[in-house]
């Protein structure tokens, strides 16, 4: 177990935290229109495990995947997401109505 944070240091966690996010969602588009799909990929997957529900970057990998042309990884990682979701005690109506907004409310 981990020991609690200050506030102030707390604070500051979750402003880098929320920083890598950003970078990540700036920097896989950057390496996919330079053709690097595979660090797009490899960057995108270590953000996800940081925070396995954040749809921006799910819709980041499985737009990487599709590129790719890898539906398998694409399905995988759209049932991991419904996974996490669960996980993090989201209904089950809820993770069905985030996935079909997935499809019907592209980003």
């Amino acid at each position: 177990a981990s020991l609690p944070l200050p506030e102030s240091a707390e604070s500051f966690r979750q402003e880098l935290s929320l920083l890598y996010l950003k970078c990540v969602r700036s920097w896989c588009p950057l390496l996919t229109a330079d053709g690097r799909h595979a660090e797009a990929e490899e960057i995108a997957v270590a953000a996800l495990r940081f925070d396995p529900i954040n749809e921006d970057l799910v819709r980041l990998l499985h737009g990487i995947y599709t590129t790719r042309n890898n539906p398998v990884k694409a399905r995988q990682l759209l049932e991991a997401y419904a996974r996490a979701l669960s996980e993090a005690t989201f209904s089950d109506e809820e993770i069905e109505e985030i996935l079909e907004a997935f499809w019907t409310h592209p980003a």
